[in-house]
Formats: C-alpha cells, structure tokens, sequence
C-alpha cells in the first residue's frame, strides 16, 4: 500500500473501503487493522473508512460446529446424519483447542466427507442450488470469473506478469495450512475497540461452509465498549424495488447483513443485495 500510495497520491485523499469474503475473513481484518496502526505513526497516508468481509472463515472452529444443527433444521440430513456430523465436529473442536492445526484441517475433510455422505452431496457453497451430480465445482474456479479476471482486472491493475489466476492456488493453502483454523475474532474486536473503522460483516443465509449461524455465535461473543449498542439494535429488513432481499443490524460500528437467495458467493447470487451493502459503506452508486 505504501508504494501504490506514494506513485498514486491522488487515492491519499480517496476514502478507502476494504471488502473480502471467505478465507478474506481473516485476511481483511488482520490488513486493515495493521494499516490503521502504519497510518497512526506516520508509515502511511490513507483514508481507511471500513473493512467488510462476506461469509468469513474468521471463527473456522464456530463454522464448523454449525453445520449439524443447520443441516439437521433445514431438513438436508436426519437425526443419524446429525449426530455423525457432530461427532466429527466435536472432535475437530478438541484439535482446535489444543492447537493441533493440521490434524484440525485433516479432520475438517473427515466433516465435509461425511456431510457429503449424509446429505447426498449438497452443494457446501449454496445448500439450495441445484448442481448436476458430474459437475466438478472448485471455488474460485468459475470459468467466467478467471476470464473475467484475467482479460480484465490484472490488465487494469498493471498486473499483466502476474501468475495466473488460481494457478498457484493449491501451493497458497499448502503454505497458510498450520493458519487456516486459528480464529481472528480478536482482531475483530481490536478493529472496533481500538479504530475508528467501521466494520461490517454479510452472510447468505444458504452458504454452508461458513454458516450464518455459526458467523452470528462469534459475532454474539465479541466484548467492545460498545458491544450494547449492537445488541439493542433493531434488526430490519432489507426491501430494494419491494422485495425482500434479508435483513441488517447496525450498532457501535458494527454491521451485519443477512442476505436472501445466495450462499457463499453473495456477489454472483443475489446482486441487488451486494449492491446495497456496497452503498451502505460506500455511500457511492
């Protein structure tokens, strides 16, 4: 940011918003708390206004401990298919809790095998979307977004010599492997006890990997000064055109949108919906 910031020195001025979803959960948050603090001693200059992440894998372990009781009360799995994954999920809880990182990631593909299993291969990313059973899915892999990826954002970044995009994607999670289950609620927390940042979080409701339920239990367990504030808050729906597109809560910098109609990929399924979050921080569009 540094040296983008001091070869463009327009976007000082330019209000600076953070948004990311998944594994970004963790990533955005630990960013954005760490160029507030570079900003605060003079490292940098930069108008950070707010940091949102979108279905974040920032609790792993909460994720995770989700996906039974969801599946067992959207009617996907029964009562068997219930306690198999709870037992499995239990066990990934003790892993996490002694810190046994890596035994916790394998054990997460045990979960995700059994839900497989239980559920008759329900798509993890949009539990309602209807998925042929030869189709080969892979995040991030959609062929429109790599097109879209490569013939237009790392051109209009002057990121032309990059890698390509996804390529090294198995290589990344190799490397984040010993990361991928430790929690980043604590920097969410700094970010609203410590900042001025607005922080805000978005969830469809029909994303199984990193839950509602499970998003809004880490959420609950947050401890800011102004924690109340949130807590009492209202929550209301969302209406774009008439239509109910979710609901959002707003309280002590803090935000929390719940989204109809999409999963994981809230951008892609339910645009309206993406388009008002946007607004909300952006107050642009």
């Amino acid at each position: 940011m540094k040296q983008f910031l001091t070869k463009y020195p327009d976007f000082r001025k330019v209000p600076l918003h953070i948004f990311s979803e998944s594994y970004g959960g963790k990533m955005a948050p630990e960013f954005a708390l760490e160029l507030h603090l570079a900003k605060k001693v003079g490292g940098v200059e930069c108008e950070l206004k707010s940091v949102v992440v979108g279905n974040p894998w920032t609790s792993p372990l909460d994720s995770i401990l989700s996906y039974a009781p969801f599946l067992l009360q959207s009617g996907i799995v029964d009562d068997d298919g219930y306690r198999r994954i709870s037992r499995l999920a239990g066990e990934l809880a003790a892993l996490v809790y002694g810190g046994k990182w890596i035994r916790a990631l394998m054990k997460a593909t045990e979960v995700q095998g059994e839900i497989s299993t239980s559920a008759g291969g329900v798509f993890l990313y949009n539990t309602q979307r209807r998925v042929h059973v030869d189709e080969v899915y892979r995040y991030g892999e959609d062929p429109q977004m790599s097109h879209f990826m490569r013939s237009n954002v790392t051109k209009a970044l002057g990121l032309d010599n990059m890698p390509v995009w996804m390529e090294q994607n198995s290589t990344v999670f190799e490397r984040l492997s010993q990361d991928i289950f430790k929690p980043a609620n604590q920097i969410v927390t700094k970010l609203l006890e410590e900042t001025p940042i607005q922080v805000g979080i978005y969830s469809g409701i029909l994303d199984l990997l990193c839950a509602t339920p499970g998003t809004v239990n880490w959420i609950r367990r947050l401890k800011w000064s102004r924690s109340s504030e949130y807590a009492k808050a209202p929550r209301t729906a969302i209406r774009i055109d008439g239509m109910l597109e979710g609901y959002e809560k707003h309280g002590g910098r803090l935000s929390m949108f719940w989204v109809f109609r999409a999963g994981h990929l809230v951008q892609q399924e339910n645009p309206a919906a993406m388009a008002y979050i946007l607004r909300y921080f952006t107050s642009y569009g």
